[in-house]
This record gives structure tokens, C-alpha cells and sequence, in this order.
């Protein structure tokens, strides 16, 4: 979560949105990630768990539309690979994918391109247009190998 937290700070934004799946994968990242950004001053304003199991696209959907509407404009996707598309297809139906928004999302979608290259070519690539991925682990192992020279 610290490379999240080091972007979300960069530019200055203070309110995150986090939409994750509600078990302790997505519990604790999202706990970590609301750690992080009060130590550079920043606050989850909204939370959207997903139950894993029974996915309810309804429940998505409303909780997605419920988002639209709020002020924050910074999202945070800790998600599984699973169905991470099919969340970012549904907010792109709701108009939550262009200039005004920011989409951040963990791991999940380097993992979703990596195993799936024929998505380069069908409309999962609009969906994903201009979402920052996959630079978490990366980046904590750099960090991790400077801090220990």
C-alpha cells in the first residue's frame, strides 16, 4: 500500500475511495492503506466491501452509483483478479472512467494481463485505460533493498 500512499500524496489528494472484498486479504490491506495515508495526512473517505463467495452485481452496481455521487474522485481497488474487470466495466457503464477520475488498483490487473494476453485486443482495454496499476510490489522491493545498504 505504500506506493499507493506515496501517489495519492504526490499529487496531493487527501480523500481515497477503497473498494475491496470484505475477508482479511481485503480487510488488511485496507487497513493498512488507511495506516499509511494518515501518516501523510490523507483518510479513506468511503469504504465499499464486496463479499467474496456471492458477488451480487446489484450490490456492486449500487455501491459504484453511491460512489459517482460522492465528492472523492480518488478510487483504490484491492480486489481479486477474479472479477476485477467486471468491476471496472460496471463503473465505466457509470461513468466513473475519464479525466475526472483517478483509479488505482493494487496487484490485480498485472496479474489479469499477464495470464490473459488475448484482453489486449477486446474491450477489457477500455475498461482499463488510464488506471494506474501494479507498481506495488516493485516498488517495495526497491525500497526494501535501498534501506538495507
Amino acid at each position: 500500500m505504500f506506493a499507493v500512499v506515496e501517489i495519492v500524496d504526490h499529487f496531493q489528494w487527501r480523500d481515497v475511495i477503497a473498494i475491496y472484498i470484505d475477508d482479511d486479504y481485503g480487510r488488511n490491506g485496507v487497513a493498512a492503506l488507511g495506516d499509511k495515508l494518515a501518516e501523510k495526512r490523507g483518510k479513506i473517505s468511503y469504504k465499499a466491501p464486496f463479499r467474496l463467495g456471492k458477488v451480487i452485481w446489484e450490490e456492486i452496481n449500487s455501491a459504484l452509483f453511491k460512489i459517482a455521487l460522492m465528492e472523492s474522485r480518488v478510487i483504490v481497488l484491492h480486489i481479486y483478479p477474479s472479477f476485477g474487470l467486471q468491476v471496472l466495466n460496471m463503473a465505466r457503464s457509470l461513468g466513473l472512467i475519464g479525466t475526472s477520475y483517478v483509479r488505482l488498483v493494487i496487484d490485480w490487473l498485472s496479474t489479469v494481463l499477464d495470464s490473459n494476453p488475448s484482453l489486449f485486443t477486446t474491450q477489457a482495454m477500455n475498461d482499463i485505460q488510464g488506471v494506474v496499476r501494479g507498481i506495488l510490489s516493485t516498488f517495495q522491493r526497491t525500497t526494501v533493498q535501498k534501506t538495507a545498504l
